[in-house]
C-alpha cells in the first residue's frame, strides 16, 4: 500500500550545539578543527574552527542516521518502491547562517532518489545536479502530482518533479523575530 513517511533527524539542529569547549578532548571527534576549511568570510580563530568542526561532526553523525533509515527501507523491502526526498529545513545553524538572510542561511540541502521503477517520473538522470530554485511550498503540489492526485486550488507552490514540472523564477524569504536571541531580529 502506498504511504508517505517523514523522518526528522535533529543531530545538526542548532539546539544540539555548544556542548563542548575549545580544546576539550572528544572521543567522537571526526573533524580536526585545525585542518577544516572555513568559509572565507569567517575569522580564522580557534573558537570559529571549533564551531565548524562540531558542525561537520554533526553532519557526519546525521549521515549515519540517514543511512540507517535507508537500511530500514531496504530491510522492509520498500527501497525499490520508495521515492526518497532528503532535505534540511534551513541553512547552517551558526552565525551568518539561518539567523541571517544570507545565501548560507537560505540554501538548504536537498537530494532526491528515484528507484529504478520510478525513474520515468524524474526529469533528470541519476546523479544530476539541478540548479533550479525550489521553495518548501513546492513539496505538496509535487508529491500530489507524482501520486496522480488532483491538486486543490488553494495549495500554494509549483510542481518541481515529473512531467508537469515547471521552473520557478523567484523564491522569497522573509525576516522575522525568533526568540530574543537574534540581535538584528532577523531570521529567514
Amino acid at each position: 500500500q502506498s504511504f508517505f513517511g517523514q523522518v526528522n533527524l535533529f543531530r545538526t539542529h542548532q539546539s544540539q550545539y555548544d556542548r563542548r569547549r575549545v580544546g576539550d578532548p572528544d572521543p567522537h571527534r571526526t573533524h580536526d578543527p585545525a585542518t577544516i576549511q572555513l568559509p572565507p568570510y569567517y575569522p580564522d580563530t580557534p573558537v570559529v574552527r571549533e564551531i565548524w568542526a562540531e558542525y561537520y561532526d554533526r553532519i557526519t553523525e546525521m549521515n549515519e542516521q540517514f543511512f540507517h533509515t535507508l537500511q530500514l527501507l531496504k530491510a522492509d523491502g520498500l527501497d525499490g518502491d520508495t521515492i526518497v526526498i532528503f532535505l534540511g529545513d534551513n541553512g547552517v545553524g551558526i552565525p551568518a547562517g539561518k539567523i541571517w538572510v544570507w545565501e548560507q542561511g537560505l540554501h538548504v540541502p536537498m537530494i532526491i532518489r528515484f528507484p529504478e521503477k520510478w525513474q520515468h517520473m524524474c526529469s533528470d538522470t541519476p546523479g544530476h545536479v539541478d540548479k533550479r530554485m525550489v521553495s518548501f511550498v513546492d513539496f505538496v503540489p509535487t508529491v500530489l502530482s507524482l501520486c496522480n492526485v488532483d491538486i486543490p486550488g488553494y495549495v500554494q507552490g509549483q510542481i518541481i518533479l515529473g512531467p508537469n514540472a515547471v521552473e520557478r523564477e523567484y523564491c522569497f524569504a522573509t525576516r522575522d523575530f525568533h526568540d530574543g536571541a537574534d540581535f538584528d531580529t532577523s531570521r529567514a
